[in-house]
């Protein structure tokens, strides 16, 4: 009872009394493909510290979306782990159970929810919020364009704290497995509807950036949103990944975070970000065009005298495989800077430019904020420094991904006949990704052909004239 009625006084005190009455602050559902028509439900949840204890199992209703074959099914998700992600504030919970799906060309919405929000979140009616379930939904195929799939998933967290009147910048970075194309949109924040299975929009619901209508960008492209936060309390930010197949809409995972506009007295000044000597302003992603095969390097100075400990995570594909870029750090009394270096191969052209993200956090007695700096990378097919025959050379890499399954990237200048295949250390055949004739141009693979093995990986491409590429790969 004393540990609450500080936390109440604490709270009161910082702006945020605004958190309490149960316990959730947000979450989102995801599939991942197993094997064959098997697949597992996962759930993410926060709950703030403080309020009701969090639910041992989640109940999750999947349901057709085909008139055809209008049913539904119940799963039960069990508690997996659970963990800490701001002290006596926020924690995080995972649950997860694996289903079959009984029609694999279907089209799911597979929705979950529990009770209750919390008290007096400024944009889902004030004092009321908390009469509304918390709630997410998911729309999955299993089966897309004649192969299996995972839905996308947020690789970071949300952040629950923002200091008023300073920019609040969050980019969930999603990944999707299959190599699918994603875009962003933002969405309304919803509750249990009055029909068993189903989910309503809050009907007091406001857009975020429109209590006291504050200054605010969304990057449809990263998810990437900005926001200049002008008034203390909660604050409920529902948005939602859209996954593309061939140019076809085939999935969905929505967010569902609750944010604490704070007043802090130790984070009191907004940092100022230099990249490469630019300032980092206002709500604009920063864009570079950058040449394939050619060493780039990007500069990274933050100025925040604020008495905080501070420190960087390097996230992204950008980061990842044979060819991955490399950050080092300093930081001083008044501030933090990063070098990194990269240089993209040749496999990594490509008109879609390359995500580099950067969160800068900073810890103090009390919270923890961050500030994530997505930087759009566009790699060019003119390389310096490299003759015309160089650059039409076919061009090879691979490397594990964050779903830890194999991705590949060739480029042919002309068709050739490819075989690519996997071997371990005593030349025995482990698998075979391509055989036969490819067409001229770029070509992307993801494989879970490996899934089963560990330790040092030979991955050998060949095209039966003379030019082939080994590479080693470590799976742990």
């Amino acid at each position: 009872m004393k540990k609450l009625i500080f936390l109440l006084s604490f709270c009161y005190l910082f702006g945020i009394e605004d958190s309490f009455a149960t316990h959730s602050m947000g979450g989102e559902i995801f599939v991942t493909h197993v094997s064959g028509s098997q697949y597992k439900l996962n759930v993410r949840f926060w709950r703030f510290s403080s309020g009701a204890i969090a639910p041992s199992t989640f109940d999750v209703i999947t349901r057709s979306i085909a008139s055809s074959s209008n049913f539904y099914f119940h799963s039960i998700l069990s508690l997996d782990s659970s963990k800490v992600i701001s002290p006596n504030y926020a924690e995080e919970y995972y649950y997860s159970s694996l289903i079959t799906f009984p029609f694999l060309n279907e089209r799911y919405r597979i929705i979950t929810s529990t009770c209750c929000r919390n008290l007096n979140i400024l944009n889902l009616g004030g004092i009321g919020s908390s009469a509304h379930h918390f709630a997410v939904t998911t729309e999955f195929s299993p089966s897309a364009v004649g192969s299996s799939n995972s839905s996308p998933r947020f690789l970071l967290p949300p952040e629950p704290f923002a200091p008023v009147n300073q920019p609040y910048i969050h980019g969930p970075f999603a990944f999707d497995p299959d190599g699918d194309s994603l875009t962003f949109r933002l969405e309304v924040s919803q509750t249990m509807g009055y029909m068993y299975g189903y989910l309503i929009n809050i009907p007091t619901f406001i857009p975020i950036y429109q209590v006291n209508n504050t200054p605010y960008s969304f990057d449809a492209q990263t998810g990437t949103f900005f926001w200049l936060p002008n008034t203390l309390g909660s604050h409920q930010l529902t948005y939602a990944v859209d996954e593309w197949r061939n140019g076809t809409k085939i999935g969905s995972v929505m967010r569902d975070i609750q944010i604490s506009v704070i007043n802090n007295s130790v984070n009191t000044n907004p940092p100022t970000i230099l990249l490469n000597g630019n300032p980092l302003t206002g709500f604009t992603l920063p864009s570079i065009q950058i040449q394939a095969g050619s060493p780039f390097t990007l500069n990274l100075d933050i100025t925040d005298p604020d008495p905080t400990t501070k420190s960087f995570l390097f996230t992204g594909p950008v980061f990842q495989g044979p060819s991955a870029a490399v950050a080092s750090t300093t930081t001083t009394s008044t501030g933090i800077s990063a070098v990194i270096n990269w240089t993209p191969s040749l496999s990594m052209i490509s008109p879609v430019p390359h995500q580099m993200h950067i969160k800068y956090r900073e810890v103090t007695p009390l919270y923890t904020f961050s500030r994530d700096i997505p930087v759009m990378l566009q790699v060019s097919s003119i390389v310096a420094g490299l003759e015309q025959s160089q650059v039409d050379d076919i061009a090879f890499d691979a490397y594990l991904n964050e779903a830890g399954l194999l991705q590949m990237s060739l480029r042919l200048p002309s068709a050739k006949d490819i075989n690519i295949m996997a071997y371990d250390v005593q030349g025995r055949k482990l698998a075979k990704f391509a055989e036969g004739t490819m067409t001229k141009g770029q070509h992307q693979f993801i494989s879970d052909k490996l899934t089963a093995h560990q330790g040092l990986i030979i991955l050998k491409a060949v095209d039966g004239k003379g030019w082939q590429k080994t590479l080693k790969l470590i799976k742990p």
